[in-house]
């Protein structure tokens, strides 16, 4: 739907900003109030650096995620997508249950033991974070799509009422509804839009970031709007990294900046009676592997912090704590930390505190959870929580001080890479191991398996034959053989055989009898499946403290992205010999994390300078490379496919695919998916397959998208759902 025209409301903030004077009195200098939290240790910075929620840490630039138009004849049709996702937002009312499972919205009845039963789903863009019922009407912020509204008085036929896209470097991420407005947290300021149902009129914009600073979350009390703002983008606590308080109306700034100096703020919530206080979710911080929730003290022109809570884990960077969400009832608050695993449980759980009083707040009890989770809502004396590995799990909270985990409702998993074989894809969920799809219709693929082996799933690949199905997992069982002749009868996939110490496999090529695996510090690894229930090692072939993340093989012979060069190998089962090279064009941050092989011509994407291709001669001994052609692009690069006419490019953390002329490498077409996530590196884009007329593009968060191959004049915008 489009938005209308912009129009001034008397009682509305103004439709452009406020002027830079009207700032906070002191940003940063000594008179700033500031939260009183030790600053991270140069050696905790170097223990987080080493483990896998590095994911977390932020990009070191924002990137630009609208479409650009097609240079040439180029279209990409959008024929169809798979659902599901891991459960992120979560929201309870009218008798059901509201979950956004990555970009699907998935509505399930309330009151039953789990697994709950799903009534209907709906697909948006972008990950839904934040859902807000208003009535029978559900708000959801869509990440880059933007605003919806959807009609939920059916809860089985949910519709469509109204969408305001997020535009540029937009995204929405918390919604706070004030009657018809609404305050959204859209990434580079908080917008307020009015919904009269059948549409949104956007009515202004105020606290706009500057630099890489960005706006998490905001609440509104009156005519005072708190809303925070994170400098995670800068990976370090910036001078504006804390809370803002703007006149609603205004848009003026109307106290002074609330610093905070560790961490980085999530969200901020106020008491539901009219106390003059404000609850801080301030996130957490990585690197010390903390979680900060703390009160804020409003009685005086400048605020002031009046409590603080903590949560501590063990190993920095893996015990995951970051206080993002809250959900109220009277004067209680449950409080969520996310809570990666960790040996000390209570870093893993909801905290329940008395608010009775917002200047003396305690705690009183803790849920236990598990795992990762980002929400929760309430719904009578049931507390339901979005996780990542376990869907929504329901917990019976009538007793705090003895509650009940009642059981998971799964939703799906992140996708992180796919491969095809004929009509069959498998896509490989991360935490929800595997699943197989059959898509001789791709408007509408059909789940033929799911495979929920303990363990991340994160590269998957069919034979030849599509008899076995190869799985690397980063976690217990390594690389696992699985057969799967039994799934198109509706058999379930059998493990044939595990090598527990393949783990963190990253690209996995079949030919034939043979199997080359990747592995980013360990290298190329040549495996013999002629008995897939008894593999062997044949040998590795790896350059020295290179990154390896890429593989293309034909025989013996492979190609692999090794970071600072493309390498060429010659493979038998006894050893593996170097047969050639290309180096970077010279750039200090420049790598490639992948390669594309094909017709005696090679492709490597080098970061920071652009795609490059080159003509490749073998003479008997090793490999020739010359320089061929190349487009200037400072953007940095995922997976690429190639077929015979064009070289399809991911762009890292956008979930954006550039389609380039193989040949001349001049743009053709692009398509954006879940458009990535608060500029934080390894979302967005994940992998990319070609087969005859289709592509298969994978996006972390919004999943499988199935797109026709170009061939028409432009390329076609996402249908609505």
């Amino acid at each position: 739907m489009e938005h209308r025209s912009t129009r001034q409301s008397p009682e509305s903030p103004p439709p452009h900003p406020p002027s830079e004077s009207a700032g906070p009195r002191s940003i940063g200098g000594s008179d700033a109030p500031r939260l009183a939290l030790p600053r991270p240790s140069r050696r905790g910075h170097c223990a987080a650096l080493a483990c896998f929620a590095s994911t977390f840490l932020a990009a070191l630039a924002p990137s630009t995620f609208a479409l650009a138009p097609a240079a040439s004849a180029g279209e990409l049709d959008l024929v169809g997508h798979t659902k599901g996702g891991a459960s992120f937002e979560i929201e309870a009312g009218n008798g059901f249950v509201y979950v956004g499972a990555g970009s699907t919205l998935k509505v399930f009845e309330s009151g039953a033991a789990p697994p709950l039963v799903q009534l209907d789903d709906h697909r948006v863009h972008s990950l839904i974070h934040d859902l807000k019922l208003s009535g029978t009407t559900l708000f959801v912020a869509a990440n880059r799509d933007g605003l919806w509204a959807l009609d939920v008085s059916d809860p089985a036929a949910i519709r469509s009422l109204a969408h305001a896209g997020a535009g540029g470097e937009a995204a929405a991420y918390d919604i706070t509804v004030m009657n018809d407005t609404l305050y959204v947290a859209n990434h580079t300021n908080v917008t307020a839009y009015r919904f009269e149902g059948d549409g949104f009129t956007r009515l202004g914009a105020f606290a706009r970031t500057q630099g890489k600073d960005y706006v998490t979350g905001c609440d509104v009390r009156g005519a005072i709007c708190a809303v925070t703002v994170s400098s995670r983008a800068s990976g370090v606590s910036g001078p504006r990294n804390g809370v803002h308080f703007y006149d609603r109306f205004t848009g003026e700034e109307t106290a002074p900046l609330f610093h905070q100096g560790v961490g980085f703020p999530e969200d901020v919530q106020f008491p539901e009676e009219g106390a003059d206080a404000v609850f801080v979710l301030g996130g957490g911080n990585t690197f010390m592997t903390e979680g900060y929730f703390y009160v804020l003290d409003l009685r005086s022109a400048t605020p002031e912090l009046s409590q603080e809570f903590r949560v501590d884990a063990v190993f920095p960077g893996f015990d995951l704590v970051s206080v993002s969400n809250a959900a109220a009832r009277n004067d209680t608050l449950f409080v969520t930390s996310v809570g990666g695993y960790s040996f000390r449980d209570d870093a893993a759980g909801v905290w329940v505190y008395d608010c009775t009083d917002p200047f003396d707040v305690t705690q009183i009890a803790w849920v236990p959870q598990g795992l990762l989770y980002f929400d929760t809502a309430l719904d009578g004396d049931l507390l339901h929580v979005a996780s990542e590995w376990y869907g929504v799990v329901t917990i019976d909270i009538s007793d705090l001080g003895d509650t009940e985990i009642l059981g998971p409702t799964p939703t799906g998993g992140w996708n992180v890479g796919t491969d095809v074989n004929g009509d069959w894809v498998a896509n490989a969920l991360e935490g929800y191991g595997f699943e197989i799809l059959n898509v001789a219709n791709p408007s509408n693929p059909e789940l033929l398996t799911r495979d929920a082996n303990s363990g991340f799933c994160h590269s998957i690949a069919f034979s030849e034959d599509r008899s076995l199905l190869y799985g690397g997992y980063s976690t217990t069982g390594g690389l696992r053989i699985f057969d799967i002749g039994d799934v198109g009868g509706a058999g379930d996939p059998v493990v044939l055989a595990s090598m527990p110490r393949l783990t963190g496999v990253t690209r996995i090529a079949p030919v034939g009898e043979r199997i080359y695996v990747v592995r980013p510090l360990a290298g190329v690894t040549r495996i013999d499946v002629s008995d897939p229930s008894s593999p062997q090692v044949c040998c590795t072939g790896s350059v020295l403290l290179a990154d390896h993340q890429d593989v293309v093989a034909h025989g013996d012979t492979v190609m692999a992205a090794c970071g600072r060069r493309m390498q060429a190998f010659i493979f038998s089962d006894d050893a593996a010999i170097q047969a050639g090279s290309i180096q970077p064009p010279w750039y200090w941050f420049s790598g490639c994390d992948a390669v594309a092989w094909r017709d005696g011509q090679v492709w490597v994407p080098w970061d920071k300078r652009g795609v490059y291709r080159y003509e490749a001669r073998f003479d008997g001994e090793t490999f020739q490379f010359s320089e061929a052609a190349s487009n200037d692009d400072p953007g940095d690069f995922g997976r690429i496919a190639v077929d015979e006419r064009y070289l399809y490019v991911l762009r890292k953390n956008e979930g954006r695919m550039i389609t380039l002329d193989r040949v001349t490498l001049e743009p053709v077409a692009e398509f954006t998916a879940g458009g990535g996530y608060r500029d934080l590196p390894f979302y967005g884009a994940t992998d990319i397959r070609e087969r005859d007329g289709l592509l298969f593009m994978t996006d972390y968060h919004s999943q499988l998208q199935l797109l026709r191959k170009p061939g028409g004049s432009h390329i076609l915008p996402w249908p609505a759902p």
